[in-house]
């Protein structure tokens, strides 16, 4: 059952690593799945961490897979927020980057 529960750890690390791809990348599409991949093995680890705990080897694999998503995570959140910053100049109806002054300052 440990195994079972380091390999879902282990698999949402990797899934992370494709969201991360994918936004280096650009490529939204491919990170939208991505993220579902990850959120589906994310529930699948919880439910396994309710009905069983790591030994101390286990419990490192499973630290440093969590490591690596949150890793993950800080640079998906840094490629995306330019896009974020123009989407949201774009929602209020304003040309380019508002936050950042734009082209018309």
């Amino acid at each position: 059952m440990e195994e079972k529960l380091l390999s879902c750890y282990e698999a949402i690390a990797t899934a992370s690593g494709r969201m991360l791809d994918a936004a280096r990348a650009a490529d939204w599409e491919a990170l939208v799945n991505a993220e579902s991949d990850c959120t589906a093995l994310i529930n699948e680890a919880r439910n396994l961490r309710n009905v069983w705990n790591c030994s101390a080897s286990g419990e490192a694999r499973r630290l440093y897979a969590l490591r690596k998503v949150m890793a993950d995570d800080a640079e998906i959140r840094a490629l995306m927020q330019p896009w974020l910053l123009k989407l949201e100049g774009t929602l209020a109806g304003q040309p380019g980057n508002s936050r950042q002054g734009g082209s018309g300052d």
